[in-house]
């Protein structure tokens, strides 16, 4: 994990860039809004970082640890994400569009109003049970993950839960399984086309 204290964007220190942008996020007139578009932050531990309605355009954050951290409003369109901590973090009204969402932790993850428009790795579907909550959909080490409220699961855990509390064939339970089954044949794609990119 990189130490945001040793990375450098456009000359200045992360951690400067992090705390001028907190500033600025508390109030307008102090710090300045963080410009990170296209920088390579890939395994930087932004753990917890307020990072809201900054602009991450491009950003390579792959494998970054952002554990509770504050990306509402976020312009995260065309960012790797790809194997990202994403634990508990509030992606409220995030701009995921055309991101690389493989394999991302969503455990506990707010995307409300998130834009998923174009992203890989992920799909939303829904209104989903009782409660009429959008459910996700995510390619995680090889399987597909459901982030559904607090829930995350694996396919067949999620399968049994969802029959266990509305019975078989639900509604529920056939927008899960097609979720699965269409993030499978994107698995199935991106084993085809990643060979022929290394050529």
């Amino acid at each position: 994990m990189r130490d945001i204290n040793e990375i450098e964007v456009n000359g200045n220190l992360l951690v400067d860039i992090i705390a001028a942008h907190a500033k600025w996020a508390e109030n307008r007139n102090t710090g300045a809004r963080a410009d990170l578009r296209s920088a390579n932050l890939s395994y930087a531990n932004l753990s917890g970082a307020n990072l809201s309605r900054a602009n991450l355009y491009n950003a390579n954050l792959r494998g970054a640890n952002l554990f509770g951290a504050n990306l509402s409003g976020v312009n995260l369109s065309g960012a790797n994400l790809s194997r990202a901590n994403l634990r508990r973090a509030n992606l409220g009204g995030v701009n995921l569009s055309g991101a690389n969402l493989c394999g991302v932790d969503l455990n506990s993850v707010d995307l409300s109003c998130a834009d998923l428009y174009d992203a890989d790795g992920i799909m939303s579907f829904g209104p989903v049970g009782s409660s009429g909550r959008i459910g996700y959909a995510v390619i995680f080490d090889g399987t597909t993950m459901f982030a559904l409220g607090c829930y995350w699961g694996n396919f067949d855990d999620t399968c049994k839960a969802i029959v266990k509390k509305y019975g078989e064939n639900s509604l529920y339970e056939k927008q899960v399984r097609l979720a699965d089954e269409i993030l499978r044949e994107k698995m199935q794609d991106i084993a085809r086309v990643a060979p022929e990119m290394g050529k």
